[in-house]
């Protein structure tokens, strides 16, 4: 009777882990210190595996022949990744942008009652 309990338990265990993997997966890192590890010579899925996700679509990575950035956006700054036609890193830019945020609710109440 014990070892039917440790193994249902056990079941219940790896498939709780399971579906927290499924439904709740890692965040990208798009941030300073995800920039700060990036250096040159690096390859494109190092880079990838840093920021936990490919680039969007924002142009080809190799236009003509010539370097074109990959670009991963996070919630308040964009970097810039510069790949050479081998698929190293040439170069990187880091630049803030202006996404607006959510209001939580304690804000958004805070917000009505000082109106008053």
């Amino acid at each position: 009777m014990k070892k039917k309990r440790l193994l249902c338990l056990s079941l219940l265990i790896i498939l709780a882990i399971f579906l927290h993997w499924w439904f709740f997966p890692n965040p990208p890192r798009i941030n300073r210190e995800s920039y700060k590890l990036i250096s040159n010579g690096m390859s494109r899925s190092e880079v990838e595996a840093i920021f936990r996700a490919p680039p969007g679509d924002h142009g080809s990575p190799k236009y003509n022949g010539k370097l074109w950035p990959d670009i991963w956006y996070g919630d308040r700054i964009a970097i810039k990744i510069f790949f050479s036609p081998e698929d190293k890193v040439e170069g990187t830019v880091i630049f803030a942008i202006g996404r607006p945020q959510e209001r939580t609710w304690f804000q958004k109440i805070g917000d009505f009652l000082s109106s008053w």
